[in-house]
């Protein structure tokens, strides 16, 4: 789903569940005026399927990602893909310390 405006992404999405990053990064994203493509998966950091079918439409897209953020992610094969994707698509990837140290440790 791609978002441009703040309004949309809470009518469309709902409010943020408790304890879930992304809705809080979306809002930040969206309030310092970038357009938004959001995939929601069934569990941060757990639905590895869901991550994958997201990747595999950014590769197909043409659309120019600026940056990638995947909040609750430390697994090192789903990073490494975003990581190949970013690095295609000219794009960042960000995340978070608590991510990264599970990277890293992991």
């Amino acid at each position: 789903m791609l978002f441009s405006e703040l309004e949309e992404l809470s009518l469309v999405l709902g409010e943020p569940l408790e304890g879930r990053a992304g809705g809080h990064d979306a809002i930040q994203i969206l309030l310092y005026q970038y357009k938004l493509l959001f995939f929601r998966v069934q569990q941060e950091g757990v639905s590895l399927e869901d991550y994958y079918k997201g990747f595999t439409w950014l590769q197909k897209s043409s659309s120019p990602v600026t940056a990638m953020k995947l909040p609750g992610v430390g697994n090192r094969a789903v990073l490494g893909a975003a990581h190949a994707i970013c690095q295609e698509k000219g794009s960042i990837l960000v995340i978070d310390e608590t991510d990264f140290y599970d990277f890293a440790t992991g």
